[in-house]
Parts: C-alpha cells; structure tokens; sequence
C-alpha cells in the first residue's frame, strides 16, 4: 500500500528522539570550524568540532530547504512547516543554529558570523550543495532556499550576500537586523556613548536596568545576565512572552512549545551562552557590513518577505523599508502580509507554507 502520509505537525516528544516511523527525528551533523582567535577562555582549550542538531524530510532528490529558527527557538520551531514543505516538493532541512535547541552551546563569542559559516557548512556538507559532479564527470550547481525568522533571518540574508553559490532565494519572516545610521544618528550616538560610558549589555531589555549595569562591572553583569535567564527560562515567562509574539493565535503558544524553549534552558553552559549572545549583540557596534541595506546591496538572489504584520517586537515598517530599497536597486522582492506576529511560521502555519512553497516553485534552480 501506499505510504502514510506524515503528519502536519510535530510533537515535542518525537523532536527529542522518539523514532517516528522508526525514523530518528532530530539527526546530528558535525560542524567543523577554524578557530577564531577571539574564541578564547582563559585556561581551556576551545574544540574545534561541534554537534549540529537538525530536522530533515522530503525526498532526496528535491531541491533543498533550509529553515532558520530565530532567537532562544529551535527547528522544532518549524514543527507545522517542515513536513508541509516537504510534501510541496522541497528536500527540507531545519537547523539548530549553535547555542540553541539541541545544537552544542559551547562558550564562543556568538554573532552572525558564526550562525553564517554553520549555515554554509551545513549546505555544502549536509544538503551537498555548491558545485556538484555527475556521474560523467559534469559540473553543476546545486543551491538552496533559505528561510528564516527574527535572527534567522538575518542569518539568511547574510548568508545569501556572502555565499551566493549556495543560495538561489531567501524567504524572511519578521527578520532581525538594523539599518546603517545617517550621519546625524551616528554623531548621536556617539554623543549618548560619551555622555553613559559603555553600552549596556541589557539595551532593549529595561530601560531601568541598563542604567544600574552601566555603572557596574563585567561579573555583576552576569550576575544580572544569571538573573534575566532564570526568569526568562521559566515555564510560565515563556508562555508570557510568546503571548505576547502570538497576538492572533495565542493558543498556538501552547505546552509542546513552551517545553521546546525551556528543555534546552537546562544545559550547564545555556546561562552563559545567553549572557555572551545578549551583550556581543546589543553591546558591541554594529558592523556596517551586517546592516540590513549593506545585505540588500550585495544580494544576487531574489527575497520574499513573508511578513506578520501585527508583530510588536519587528514592525511591518522594516519590510516596508526593504521593500522601497529593493525597488530603488532594481531587485526582485515580493511582499506576503500574514495575519499573524513575530512568528508567522507556527502562528499561521498554512498561510506561510503556501508563501514559500509558491516562492520555491517559481526560482530558477
């Protein structure tokens, strides 16, 4: 008989190894990465090797899928599209970026760079795309669609600009990231630098708070960091903040999610793999080449923006402006408002599937 067809959404309990149609779920792949010199602990010898975490469906002859979870998510955030986007076609593969999920939290300086190189590697060595040889000894290339969230996102649009081999199209969903400044932001800046001393490592966190921590040092820091983590961890701050990111669909906000975000919470370095992400991403200045429009410039792919419009933390008016700045460079860009907030891809489930199962048919390969 025929096979059964897989369901539409997955459960936190097959995501955390119970076989389902005696298939592991989550598989594992390991991300081998030169050592930056900045990855450095004081008396401890860095490894060079990192478990990857990911889920993958859909057969292996079609075009691979790459779903980018965003911040203190994980794949399983993913777990009403993966197989839907497989049944529409795609080879679908979603990542554990490293820090999150089931991924290896190892005590690294964590920024966009890092989430890029594992994204790049794991196309090459796991979705084997890049130059492809036939069997006749032909060369073809094999790329990719990305889709992201929030710091996924990012994560896939910095990674389409730097490795366009790699990738044929990117789909963003609420994605993070900033804009360059205008000179008369960046003298304000600089102004509101020297006037407070260091950036606080808690900006966007509590306006209150980043006062007290701009006037203490690195280990009361993460004291506070230690503080804001076990607060954030809880079951019921979890919940409290996804109903705030599900305006729409609260419900969808429910306990096999709450469980995905809390059950990595509890490994030994997760406080402090928090505590280096949030202050290298609102404490260290930005690099102008990681600014949103710089990324646009570069891009050689076409981008859809699957958009949840009633989003309180990313606002509609981000995709409004990269929309206006790829129509000033003359880049294909297509626009999916999506009833929905910060998370569009577990809020609204069938509508974002369509998006970007509609967006993948209609690419060049």
């Amino acid at each position: 008989g025929s096979a059964a067809r897989p369901p539409e959404q997955l459960s936190w309990s097959e995501a955390l190894g119970v076989h389902l149609d005696g298939v592991p779920l989550q598989k594992t792949w390991l991300f081998r990465r030169n050592r930056d010199r900045s990855d450095s602990v004081v008396g401890a010898a860095l490894p060079r090797e990192y478990t990857v975490s990911y889920i993958e469906a859909g057969n292996e002859d079609d075009p691979p899928l790459l779903l980018i979870h965003g911040f203190g998510a994980s794949s399983f955030h993913w777990r009403s599209n993966v197989n839907a986007l497989a049944q529409a076609g795609n080879r679908v593969f979603a990542i554990d970026l490293l820090g999150f999920g089931a991924s290896d939290k190892p005590l690294l300086d964590y920024d966009s760079d890092l989430w890029v190189t594992q994204c790049a590697s794991f196309l090459r060595e796991v979705a084997a795309c890049g130059l492809v040889k036939d069997g006749d000894g032909r060369t073809s290339v094999r790329r990719a669609v990305v889709a992201g969230n929030s710091i996924g996102g990012l994560t896939a649009l910095a990674l389409a600009a730097s490795e366009p081999s790699l990738v044929r199209g990117i789909a963003s969903l609420n994605g993070a990231g900033r804009f360059s400044p205008t000179p008369a932001e960046r003298v304000q800046s600089q102004r509101r630098k020297g006037a407070r001393g260091a950036p606080s490592p808690l900006t966007g966190f509590s306006t209150a708070w980043s006062g007290t921590v701009d006037t203490v040092g690195a280990a009361l820091r993460k004291i506070l960091l230690s503080g804001a983590f076990v607060l954030t961890k809880q079951p019921a701050r979890i919940a409290q903040v996804l109903r705030q990111v599900y305006p729409v669909k609260p419900e969808r906000a429910d306990e096999d999610l709450i469980a995905s975000i809390e059950w990595p919470a509890r490994h030994p370095n997760a406080a402090e793999v928090f505590s280096r992400i949030v202050s290298r991403t609102s404490a260290k200045p930005l690099d102008d080449n990681q600014c949103i429009d710089v990324l646009l410039g570069k891009l050689d792919v076409p981008i859809a923006l699957v958009w949840g419009e009633q989003d309180p933390w990313i606002r509609p008016q981000v995709a409004d402006k990269m929309q206006a700045m790829c129509r000033q460079l003359g880049h294909p860009c297509e626009r999916v408002s999506i009833k929905a907030g910060h998370c569009p891809q577990d809020e609204a489930p069938e509508e974002v599937n369509a998006a970007i199962a509609d967006f993948c048919s209609r690419l060049p390969p």
